[in-house]
């Protein structure tokens, strides 16, 4: 038995191209869609070869990577996969998006006791007592900051505080009672 559809694509056929248009063709599709590289080995071998070098090496000007840059890395490769994808293969390797920790920090040796000292002041004022502190503010450095990267299990990204200076600004104020 023969659908209407297939004697309908045969009549078609014969009429645009006689007894010819009745030979075998090939059922080889026109078009193959594009393959996405599904979770498993071939891409977590591909995004953890990427997550493993610098975005600079890439080409990206970050210093850490986001899934965006990470897909056009892989399609620059030649291996297509989708956000969702690269995700979950990140995802299962026990990888997570974490806060960067901001870690303070200083050259002076008896940083650690003052710290302590103040904490112990500021633990045991009185509700009628008040902590009054000058500090001067300036000049600071432009550095790196905290954010969002990625980062492994057990692993914990610190930004040092003291770090090359990439410039720097002197801010002067006077409070007037």
């Amino acid at each position: 038995m023969v659908t209407e559809p297939t004697v309908s694509k045969w009549l078609k056929r014969f009429r645009a191209e006689g007894a010819r248009g009745l030979e075998d063709r090939s059922s080889r599709p026109n078009h193959i869609p594009l393959r996405y590289l599904q979770p498993g080995e071939e891409l977590r071998e591909a995004v953890f070869a990427i997550l493993h070098t610098p975005p600079g090496d890439h080409g990206v000007n970050r210093t850490s990577w986001t899934l965006g840059d990470l897909e056009n890395v892989l399609r620059a490769q030649g291996k297509r996969s989708t956000a969702r994808s690269i995700s979950a293969v990140i995802h299962a390797a026990g990888y997570r998006w974490k806060q960067a920790r901001v870690t303070l920090t200083s050259t002076d040796p008896d940083y650690r006791t003052k710290v302590d000292l103040i904490r112990s002041t500021l633990s045991g004022l009185a509700p009628d007592e008040a902590f009054f502190s000058i500090d001067e503010f300036g000049p600071f450095a432009v550095k790196m900051r905290a954010g969002r990267s990625l980062a492994g299990p057990h692993h914990v990204r610190v930004v040092p505080q003291w770090q090359k200076s990439k410039g720097s600004l002197i801010v002067t104020a006077a409070v007037v009672v």
